[in-house]
């Protein structure tokens, strides 16, 4: 999606489960977004390894969303590392995508609405305003299943709260925006 929006985008994925970042590469290659896109399989926490201080201009993070032995475990291992926080924490992959933004840069997050506070505190301890916010909901009658947040460090903001995101419409298909 991301390449789509910006065709002169270069694109690193980090992902720390090998399985899950060979299926990465197998998308890229599949989608002919091997000369722009690059999978770097490596955990979170050893960012600082590879990367220098304010390398990106677009951090976008999709944690794991549940703690530790919270939730339904998956059998599959690829799976249930991406749902379940092993490695890292929230906090781990806030302050990662602080050091790897530039200071202009802009930092985007999808999580569960039941770790909005917790997000909310973390963002505000590591020096990160939350520009805008977004709840996403499968349909027009339900609850929120995740939020997005895009956030900047640098700057003071007061964050914009956005209409939400209906992904299904109450006939079951997908609504316009997504198809957008």
């Amino acid at each position: 999606v991301l390449a789509r929006i910006n065709l002169s985008a270069s694109l690193v994925a980090i992902e720390n489960h090998p399985e899950m970042a060979a299926l990465a590469e197998r998308n890229i290659s599949h989608n002919g977004l091997d000369n722009r896109a690059i999978v770097h399989a490596e955990d979170v926490i050893n960012l600082r390894k590879c990367y220098p201080d304010s390398t990106f201009d677009l951090v976008v993070s999709n944690p794991p969303f549940r703690k530790a032995g919270s939730g339904k475990v998956s059998p599959k291992a690829g799976r249930d590392a991406a749902r379940h926080e092993s490695t890292a924490g929230l906090s781990d992959f806030i302050a990662a995508a602080k050091y790897l933004v530039k200071p202009s840069g802009r930092i985007c997050f999808i999580q569960l609405p039941s770790r909005l506070p917790e997000f909310m505190s973390l963002a505000a301890q590591a020096k990160l305003s939350v520009l805008r916010l977004r709840m996403i909901h499968s349909n027009l009658k339900s609850p929120a299943t995740m939020f997005m947040a895009e956030l900047a460090k640098g700057r003071r903001s007061v964050p914009i709260v956005e209409p939400p995101l209906f992904v299904r419409d109450m006939g079951g298909e997908y609504t316009d925006e997504v198809w957008r």
